[in-house]
């Protein structure tokens, strides 16, 4: 006898209505939980009186199916239907207090869970959930007559399923169509394939071209039956009476384009990853196991007596028996070999399966968050895809590796909006010698090597050498005022005259060797040179008067500065290790909500601020880009180049929207 908890579900999807000439805007999903053992179910109606509102009624469809999708992400609970109508209570209520309140009153939305025979339905609006069994309906949920922006769905209605019992969830349009005992002569006389395709016949003959409609019929079958069908027709062919072969190509087209979405593939992928994971206590491995004493004990006696002496004394009949014997043996060997070659093959073929639906519906999540406006949210679903698909095994399906194709662009294409993008073409302006940091100063931009100096006249747009001289060496460099910078030449620091070419004495106490050090940065509002020791794990600050450099004085100390790379200051001060942004106020760490990113910082670059500009700049070096952050974390640009090869070192004219990028050895601009 059946178990009501074994019940699948048959799913006949029907939709149709073209955008550009409906009134209303319908969303339809009907897909498996990532639990694997919910379905999910989501209806959305909403009144578009213009082509302009379309984007705005997806953002609430999509917003609210990737809550009801987060919901039933983890193991199922007797109580996730009221947490997933809590969280779309939730999405409604953050519309709500954006000021956008379209949508109050005007949604006509149902919310369905089936969970093995147990079916959890909630609606607002005026909108269909009937039960179709023993050739009768009955209604399965009432939307309450009046709701709260925080309440939209607040009631609900759990009941059990049985076997041959037919859902059906859909927009008012199908009973103002169809009569009540037509659809039940369409349900008895039809598959459900067939039933969806003559309801949605029927309504395109009796509707017009501003029409939407959505509907789902679900019929409770055995396991193993299941099928999604898909009767979705985005362009409404405009003649009421479209001859019946014409309306059927149609529809099959539809139903085509639609089999190639991924509720087909889930439960099969579910099904097949389960029965490869079990091992049948009577298969052929397992009788090896039990029997392998036996089978070494006729191996040894076979190899200690078997000769070829022995083997052509032996009678005709026998010889026939040994020889029939080894074939035996040897297609057992086979049979054993492909087996478990087979099982493995297709143990693999299924978990990309479930790897590919899986990463489809974080994807669909993302884009959906992304469109909230919750980036975070959709940064993290991001991230999950992506560990997902880079953990697919070898594709060897040409279906499968399509699928992956389309789903790396997918990706790809969500990455670029998280992460805003911007590819620019840049330009050369200048080839200086192989360094791994600039001199800014107000005249010349220049790169130390050896003995010598290369620089760039800004003035004269000339490269020259030893233009500037300098008899320390330069690890880094930092303008101060008039003909001053203060230079880092690996264990000392001094104050260089760049245009008389003296340096002093320098000063070296608490001064770290390139290996301990990060950072070098003069803020003028209180005349200090700042540097990073990461063996004291220490910010570590000198006075820089027009003569001298004073004694220095710690700034800090914090154990995440073992990991610095870079420091900038404007007031405030900004430390780049290899995995973060950090903001000190004070020496006291603040809030800088520094964005998940979908590539990670490389651990090697460069940060940049001041107190004259707006935004924190990151070159990331390995990554070849340039992060553009407000001063709060937030991501405002991330800048690519396909003349970024090797960035080292970079200088920011926020004013004039200029970036310049030594890039090996040549400066390149970029105008951002």
């Amino acid at each position: 006898m059946l178990s009501m908890t074994e019940l699948e579900t048959q799913i006949a999807k029907i939709q149709f209505g073209n955008p550009k000439q409906t009134t209303t805007h319908v969303f339809v999903m009907a897909e498996q939980a990532f639990n694997g053992s919910s379905e999910l179910y989501l209806i959305t109606e909403l009144p578009m009186f213009n082509p302009a509102a379309l984007e705005d009624c997806e953002r609430i469809a999509n917003a609210l199916a990737a809550s009801l999708r987060r919901t039933y992400r983890a193991r199922p609970h007797n109580d996730n239907f009221e947490h997933a109508l809590a969280g779309l209570n939730e999405e409604l209520g953050k519309l709500t207090a954006q000021g956008k309140t379209h949508w109050v009153g005007k949604l006509n939305a149902l919310v369905a869970v089936k969970d093995g025979s147990k079916l959890s339905v909630a609606s607002t609006g005026k909108i269909t959930a009937l039960l179709y069994r023993d050739d009768d309906f009955t209604s399965v949920t009432e939307a309450p007559a009046t709701s709260s922006p925080l309440k939209t769905f607040e009631d609900f209605s759990v009941g059990k399923l049985h076997l041959g019992d037919v859902v059906i969830l859909s927009t008012n349009q199908l009973f103002s169509n169809i009569s009540a005992d037509r659809i039940r002569n369409i349900l008895n006389n039809h598959t459900l394939p067939l039933a969806g395709q003559e309801i949605l016949r029927i309504l395109q003959e009796n509707t017009g071209p501003e029409t939407a409609f959505g509907s789902l019929l679900g019929l409770m079958v055995e396991p193993g039956t299941t099928q999604v069908e898909h009767v979705a027709l985005e362009d409404y062919i405009a003649p009421a009476k479209m001859h019946k072969k014409v309306a059927l190509q149609a529809m099959h087209s539809g139903k085509l384009a639609a089999q190639r979405a991924w509720e087909s593939t889930k439960a099969f992928a579910l099904k097949t990853k389960d029965r490869v994971a079990k091992q049948d206590t009577g298969d052929i491995k397992t009788v090896l196991i039990k029997n392998k004493n036996l089978l070494n004990a006729v191996g040894n006696h076979a190899k200690n007596n078997f000769t070829l002496d022995n083997f052509a004394k032996l009678s005709k009949q026998k010889k026939f028996l040994v020889v029939s014997a080894l074939v035996l043996l040897l297609a057992l060997g086979t049979n054993i070999f492909l087996a478990q070659k087979f099982r493995s093959s297709e143990g693999e073929l299924a978990a990309a399966k479930i790897i590919l639906s899986n990463v489809q519906s974080l994807v669909n999540d993302g884009n959906a968050a992304f469109l909230y406006g919750d980036e975070n949210q959709s940064r993290e679903l991001f991230t999950q895809a992506k560990d997902q698909f880079n953990s697919l095994p070898k594709l060897e399906e040409d279906d499968q590796i399509s699928t992956a194709d389309a789903l790396r662009q997918q990706l790809n294409e969500l990455e670029g909006k998280l992460e805003k993008k911007t590819t620019i073409e840049a330009t050369s302006v200048a080839t200086l010698s192989l360094a791994d940091r600039l001199i800014n100063l107000p005249r010349y931009i220049a790169t130390h090597t050896g003995q010598s100096i290369v620089s760039f006249d800004r003035n004269t747009d000339k490269v020259e050498d030893n233009v500037l001289i300098s008899s320390q060496a330069i690890e880094a460099a930092q303008f101060v005022r008039g003909n001053q910078a203060v230079i880092y030449s690996g264990d000392r620091l001094f104050l260089w005259n760049f245009v008389n070419t003296t340096t002093g004495t320098g000063i070296d106490t608490q001064v770290p060797k390139p290996e301990n050090w990060a950072g070098l940065f003069f803020y003028p509002t209180n005349n200090r040179v700042y540097l990073i020791d990461k063996s004291t794990k220490q910010v570590i600050n000198y006075t820089v008067s027009e003569r001298d450099i004073t004694k220095p004085t710690v700034s800090f100390t914090a154990p995440e500065l073992a990991d610095a790379l870079d420091i900038a200051v404007d007031g405030n001060m900004y430390v780049l290790t290899k995995t973060a942004i950090l903001k000190y106020q004070s020496g006291k760490p603040i809030a800088f909500d520094f964005p998940k990113l979908g590539t990670p910082l490389s651990g090697r670059g460069r940060i940049f601020t001041d107190s004259t500009t707006t935004n924190v700049y990151v070159l990331d070096s390995d990554n070849k880009r340039i992060l553009v952050l407000n001063k709060n974390g937030g991501l405002v640009q991330s800048i690519y180049s396909n003349q970024l090869t090797n960035p080292k070192d970079f200088i920011v004219d926020e004013k004039n929207r200029i970036i310049l990028v030594l890039n090996d050895t040549t400066l390149l601009k970029l105008n951002f």
